[in-house]
């Protein structure tokens, strides 16, 4: 009797199904970091399971009418938003990019400091009649600026990701840039124009589905989080300089602090390549063909 006595209603249980979405994508990225151990998938997986307490936060603050709790459960949502930010600062810079976190503090700060006015979130009358909350006055602008930065990052690199991915994977990277346009593109618009009134609780399913299609391309194609990497790889190589001063006896590399590097240690300093050793042919005959022949 007192769960019908709640208010429920079509936007609490697009609320959850919602959740459930944002939650299977979680588990999506939980299972590539156990089959691929890496800082992109554990931060994407952090993301997406913060958006999960985000929409359920939402959900059950619409259920119980608590608008306590509707401002509370926005704070999660900044810190699904902090994990996604990481995502891409540790793929493609191994690092946070100190000005976004900056940006991403003061913006912070704009919407923890407005959600105490008294006004920041009122009670208003969906289409279908039932009950419900929007964010209002300066949390509400501090809150949109915020959410559209972060879409607009996120869906950069959704496009980065499409843009550099080899031709025999564009099928696949298409399923990414798609989810990118979901959680970003629509999901802002949605939000922005105020459709949650008339179609309510689409907003959320539009945001976790994104979620869920970026994660399913990169369960299907891990090898395309490498187009950012070689991206970023490219960068730090144009920036060493047209110019190396090598050895002309030993070819060990001067670096900017005037250390001698062996050339291998230099790029691995400054880039993200990687080195595989093998022979070439004239070398293979000089110092291994003799004794093969031997050998025989």
């Amino acid at each position: 009797m007192v769960l019908l006595s709640l208010n429920w209603n079509i936007e609490v249980i697009m609320y959850f199904l919602a959740s459930l979405i944002a939650l299977l994508s979680a588990f999506i990225m939980y299972r590539e970091y156990k089959r691929i151990e890496s800082d992109f998938n554990k931060f994407l997986m952090f993301s997406w399971i913060s958006l999960f307490f985000y929409i359920v936060g939402g959900g059950f603050a619409l259920l119980i009418l608590s608008k306590t709790l509707f401002i509370f459960e926005i704070f999660i949502l900044i810190i699904s938003s902090f994990f996604l930010v990481s995502v891409f600062d540790k793929l493609t810079r191994s690092s946070l990019d100190p000005i976004k976190m900056l940006v991403f503090g003061i913006f912070t700060a704009g919407i923890v400091i407005s959600s105490f006015e008294e006004d920041a979130a009122i009670s208003i009358i969906l289409k279908t009649g039932a009950e419900s909350f929007q964010t209002n006055g300066s949390f509400h602008i501090w809150l949109t600026i915020f959410t559209g930065l972060i879409a607009m990052l996120f869906f950069y690199y959704c496009l980065l990701i499409f843009y550099r991915s080899p031709s025999n994977l564009k099928k696949k990277a298409s399923i990414t840039l798609i989810g990118g346009f979901f959680f970003s593109i629509f999901a802002f618009i949605l939000y922005l124009t105020r459709l949650t009134k008339t179609i309510p609780g689409l907003m959320l399913v539009t945001l976790a589905t994104g979620a869920f299609l970026v994660s399913f391309s990169f369960y299907l194609e891990p090898k395309l989080i490498n187009s950012l990497i070689q991206s970023e790889t490219a960068a730090k190589l144009k920036n060493i300089g047209n110019t190396l001063p090598i050895c002309s006896h030993c070819k060990q590399i001067r670096d900017g602090e005037d250390e001698w590097l062996p050339i291998e240690s230099f790029f691995l300093k400054n880039s993200e390549l990687l080195f595989s050793h093998g022979l070439c042919p004239d070398c293979y005959q000089e110092f291994y063909a003799a004794d093969l022949e031997d050998d025989d």
